[in-house]
């Protein structure tokens, strides 16, 4: 049967890049299943291409005089000041002057159809009901909350790809949108990238990793709200915590978290790695991925786990209530130390439901396979296109 997609497509995203993680991969990826079947690109971004990569991803025409003023700013949070609002502005303009469909990520006050990777408003909330300050202090949350306000709270408002149940229902309970102006498509997730390891005792070798331990794995950035310290809490409190080997790979301030893993004893235990552009061999040689974030609208990287054969630790919030069946690919926990040792511990003294789990995990991605999920966009992009032409 013929589908009704549409010739060409705008995307517009500050990057599209593959290794970047978050909305830039899922606009990488979207690019490049667009361009398999047939559909011409054009991204619109704050820089060019990414480096070292064969995919075809369509036509780039970045915005090279916001990019020269932001990459001459050093200091990573007062680039960002600058970034997100000067490309979002710029963005704007792109999406209104654009005769083809205009698939937005996140940054920008108009489009067709907005793909938004979470509820702003519902994570600030989540931060204020467990009576963190600190987001006061970082000027771009009023920004996002305003421009989210005023891309779904006034007047005609664009299609919505919720990646999660939990983001749909955010948005309608914040904005009240029009369920039938909502769809529903996860994130995808790579699973050429993402696979279990051939030999995953050469693979520990090469990442230095010891063959026998039971390897505990974290991947991400924002380790407060992810449940860093929680980790380790459960680290120190397994009543097998001397066979646990722990990885946290990711990009943000580790010395609070050293000097917590130092404090609960298990320093040796606890090894951080900063930012990765390997991570998928971290995911294939661990025992299990453990997240514990208060907010998350889908989770990427657990799926990214599941994907590389290794179940997931987590706790009961956004899209990992999608895709994690308790006690099939993974175990739900509470956010804390107790709860955290407990799961671990059991999948440490049960060789046979941690083996079963592993079983379980790769195959349930198979409909997360960001072919899938590309098609499902064409389908909505086609039919919003043909509103936009009438």
């Amino acid at each position: 049967m013929e589908r009704d997609w549409p010739d060409n497509v705008v995307q517009i995203a500050r990057m599209v890049d593959a290794s970047r993680g978050g909305y830039f991969r899922a606009a990488y990826n979207l690019a490049r299943e667009f361009r398999k079947r047939g559909v011409r690109v054009v991204n619109r971004t704050l820089y060019g291409p990414p480096a070292n990569t064969a995919d075809d991803l369509g036509v780039f025409r970045p915005m090279p005089l916001w990019a020269a003023i932001t990459s001459r700013v050093r200091a990573k949070h007062l680039n960002l000041l600058l970034e997100i609002p000067l490309f979002s502005l710029a963005a704007t303009w792109t999406a209104l002057r654009s005769r083809d469909v205009v698939l937005v990520h996140n940054d920008s006050f108009a489009g067709d159809v907005y793909r938004s990777p979470s509820c702003h408003r519902e994570a600030v909330d989540s931060k204020k009901r467990k009576g963190e300050r600190r987001w006061w202090f970082f000027p771009l949350h009023p920004f996002w909350l305003f421009r989210e306000w005023f891309v779904f709270g006034r007047g005609k408002r664009p299609f919505l790809v919720a990646v999660s149940r939990a983001c749909e229902e955010e948005h309608r309970r914040h904005y009240g949108l029009d369920p039938a102006r909502i769809e529903w498509i996860p994130n995808g997730v790579d699973r050429d990238l993402f696979r279990p390891a051939r030999d995953r005792t050469a693979l520990r070798e090469e990442l230095g990793i010891p063959r026998d331990a039971f390897v505990v794995l974290f991947v991400g950035n924002d380790f407060n709200n992810k449940g860093v310290s929680v980790l380790i809490d459960g680290v120190a409190e397994a009543k097998n915590s001397e066979k646990l080997w722990v990885a946290v790979v990711g990009d943000d301030a580790r010395a609070p978290y050293e000097r917590h893993a130092a404090q609960r004893g298990v320093a040796d235990r606890v090894n951080f790695f900063g930012r990765r552009n390997d991570a998928e061999k971290f995911y294939a040689a661990s025992d299990v991925f453990v997240l514990l974030s208060h907010y998350e609208a889908f989770g990427n990287v657990a799926m990214e786990s599941l994907a590389a054969g290794t179940p997931v630790i987590s706790t009961k919030v956004g899209g990992m209530l999608d895709y994690i069946e308790h006690e099939g690919n993974g175990l739900f926990v509470e956010r804390n130390g107790d709860s955290v040792a407990r799961a671990i511990d059991r999948l440490v003294e049960d060789e046979a439901l941690c083996g079963a789990m592993r079983a379980r995990a790769r195959p349930s991605t198979e409909a997360y396979d960001w072919g899938a999920i590309a098609e499902r966009y064409l389908d909505l992009l086609g039919r919003v296109a043909g509103e936009k032409r009438a």
